[in-house]
């Protein structure tokens, strides 16, 4: 398999002609967009396929190799699917502190991601750590007495 800068060396045109391109342009496409599903073969597809591909930047590409999450799912949000080829772990936080996606989700959290303790959320009493609780006497009352 080419990786995508070898498939993009090439015109659309080519990659069309050559059964190993259009294979390789598959297969990358369906690992970076599709968590591992299927793509549709139509010449249709493929160009628009070949275009995606065009416009990920040198950037993203650094940052989809250099995550540290493993996402465990297929999400569509924000008119664009997310898997684990394609999740950044910018946008891994970004989910997560809007709660988009949940810890649950991932295989591994990404790097810099912490719990945050909201106002609303009131943690559970915890009472490990509550000193020995001391008996109360009953208070007397006044006015009544034993005869």
């Amino acid at each position: 398999m080419l990786s995508v800068s070898e498939i993009l060396k090439h015109s659309v045109a080519e990659v069309l002609q050559s059964r190993q391109l259009t294979l390789s342009l598959l297969k990358q496409y369906s690992v970076l967009f599709l968590n591992g599903a299927a793509p549709r073969g139509c010449s249709a597809s493929i160009k628009k396929y070949y275009s995606q591909l065009q416009r990920l930047h040198a950037k993203q590409k650094d940052i989809i190799m250099n995550k540290t999450n493993e996402f465990k799912r297929l999400v569509f949000t924000q008119g664009m699917h997310y898997s684990n080829a394609n999740l950044s772990d910018e946008k891994a936080i970004e989910f997560l502190d809007k709660k988009i996606l949940k810890p649950e989700d991932f295989k591994k959290l990404p790097e810099g991601w912490t719990k945050r303790k909201h106002p609303d959320v009131i943690d559970a009493h915890d009472t490990s750590q509550d000193p020995t609780p001391q008996k109360q006497t009953p208070k007397k009352r006044k006015g009544t007495s034993k005869k």
